[in-house]
């Protein structure tokens, strides 16, 4: 479940950002797997279903120390 209410203004302002960069963040495939089904789930055109691009079709970088 996404804890961004899709009509909030947050998610207006993740919908018309082109690229997010994370740093610092916990490497683990759930956490890439949570921020994908957060930003499909925000990203999406239809309301009854996810967006099909990954990371609903923005830019992520994930950085920090490896």
């Amino acid at each position: 479940m996404c804890p961004i209410v899709a009509e909030s203004e947050l998610a207006e302002l993740i919908r018309m950002t082109k690229l997010i960069y994370g740093t610092r963040l916990p490497w683990s495939i759930d956490v890439v797997l949570w921020h994908d089904r957060t930003m499909r789930d925000i990203c999406r055109t239809d309301p009854s279903t996810p967006s099909e691009q990954v990371f609903g079709g923005k830019i992520v970088v994930f950085g920090g120390d490896f």
